[in-house]
């Protein structure tokens, strides 16, 4: 299975971590999350393609503020981690 993203029409990724408070606010979602997945990711493709790494939960953003970061940016592709 070819996993390859098509380098002509996709310039711009965005890689997220939606604010995990946004679900719900217990201790599973107050501890710090470390983007280490997004950031090697970025590092493997970061050759072909423009990336922008948003941390909502890291900066606590509201939905509000995760979309219009996610749409300032314009990206072609929104890739999204999640527990």
């Amino acid at each position: 299975m070819n996993m390859e993203l098509p380098k002509k029409e996709i310039k711009r990724v965005v890689l997220t971590y939606p604010n995990q408070k946004w679900k719900k606010h217990d201790i599973n979602t107050t501890w710090f999350l470390p983007p280490y997945t997004l950031c090697t990711l970025a590092t493997m493709i970061k050759k072909d393609y423009c990336i922008k790494i948003i941390d909502a939960n890291f900066y606590d953003m509201t939905k509000q503020q995760f979309q219009n970061e996610i749409k300032e940016f314009s990206p072609q592709v929104v890739g999204i981690s999640l527990l």
